[in-house]
């Protein structure tokens, strides 16, 4: 990867081999630290069915948005869009891209200071908690997608070892927590299925900036790598979290992953959750900036030189917005599950849409 001159595009390409840790600390968010209760609340001990569900439809997305852009080597998501949705439609589509991803950057960023609050600051005031994580935002706002790419593997490699500890809590594994299996309704299962979309957003920054990724066939293998493995520490987190306290237990732990750590005893360390929740920062500070960049560059699809899109007005917005939005806990959580659960549906629409006017401008040039 070369040096860029700009922050959404510039004279670097990205090998598809980064894909894998891009993708992957982009979907490994503040979300893993309350999926556990989230799925209790919905399907019970059968969280882990959902995961897998989810897992498979977000694969079905990934292989679909991949069909379409392969027909259009040099273009992205949104230049794509723009060319089979028309101007007037391409418009509405990419603002609402801009204003969505920004505002699930900020949302996550706010959830996770709250749990910075409740573990290691609870006295400390907001503002500085927000500079705190909008000041190594602006910088990887300011560096751009390449910048991004690079500090991914940093985030994968940083954090990782974090699964380690997973082991603690499979040493107190009960089985009967995991008993009866298939007794919940096609209904909970959706529900589920939709509170844990929000979990794998991140995977579609490989499709925003996709001309610049070089052996491009191979964009498939890697974003799916990164998707399976994010899948993967779901799953082992999830099992590890219900085969602990049980399903009934989990409904009322507000951050049932950040409790599986304080199980981890070492000599050396008294709180083992306050190293673990502080390393967490750094993927929820990549995926933030990664969801702010997008936001950017779709806000910039529409208007070209527009001030909004530079990295520190993105960064003074970040703040406002964050000052704005409510401290309670349960208008936090309800904000993204509002958020993860409209993106399914959209995301989803538009995907089926671009496929079905892809392959219909495609036999019309095979007529042609």
């Amino acid at each position: 990867m070369e040096k860029s001159r700009g922050i959404y595009e510039g004279e670097f390409s990205i090998d598809p081999f980064y894909l894998f840790f891009l993708v992957n600390t982009m979907q490994v968010g503040v979300g893993i630290l309350r999926a556990p209760r989230i799925l209790a609340e919905d399907v019970g001990n059968e969280g882990w069915i959902s995961i897998i569900i989810c897992a498979i439809l977000i694969q079905l997305m990934i292989v679909l948005i991949f069909y379409v852009l392969r027909k259009y080597e040099d273009m992205d998501l949104l230049q794509v869009k723009s060319m089979l949705f028309g101007k007037i439609l391409s418009i509405l589509i990419s603002l609402l891209i801009g204003m969505y991803y920004f505002l699930l950057g900020v949302f996550l960023l706010r959830d996770f200071i709250g749990v910075l609050q409740d573990f290691i600051f609870p006295v400390t005031p907001l503002p500085y908690l927000f500079l705190l994580f909008l000041c190594p935002c602006y910088l990887l706002l300011r560096g751009g997608i390449s910048l991004l790419v690079r500090f991914s593997v940093i985030v994968f490699f940083s954090t990782i070892w974090l699964t380690v500890f997973l082991v603690y809590s499979y040493a107190h594994f009960q089985w009967e927590f995991m008993l009866p299996l298939f007794h919940h309704s096609i209904s909970e299962h959706v529900q589920a299925i939709k509170h844990m979309a929000l979990d794998y957003f991140g995977f579609e920054i490989a499709f925003f900036f996709y001309p610049l990724i070089t052996r491009r066939k191979q964009v498939l293998l890697y974003t799916s790598l990164g998707h399976w493995f994010t899948t993967f520490i779901y799953l082992a987190i999830v099992i590890g979290a219900t085969g602990l306290y049980g399903s009934e237990m989990l409904k009322y732990q507000s951050y049932p992953t950040m409790d599986m750590f304080r199980l981890v005893q070492l000599p050396f360390i008294e709180r083992v959750e306050i190293i673990g929740v502080s390393t967490w920062g750094l993927l929820v500070l990549q995926s933030a900036a990664g969801f702010i960049l997008i936001g950017g560059k779709g806000i910039q699809h529409i208007w070209k030189n527009s001030f909004l899109c530079r990295p520190h007005v993105l960064t003074l917005l970040a703040f406002i917005a964050l000052v704005l939005i409510p401290g309670r806990f349960l208008d936090i959580d309800q904000g993204l599950s509002y958020i993860g659960t409209s993106w399914l549906y959209l995301t989803t629409a538009v995907t089926l849409i671009l496929v079905i006017l892809s392959f219909i401008k495609r036999r019309k040039g095979a007529k042609a």
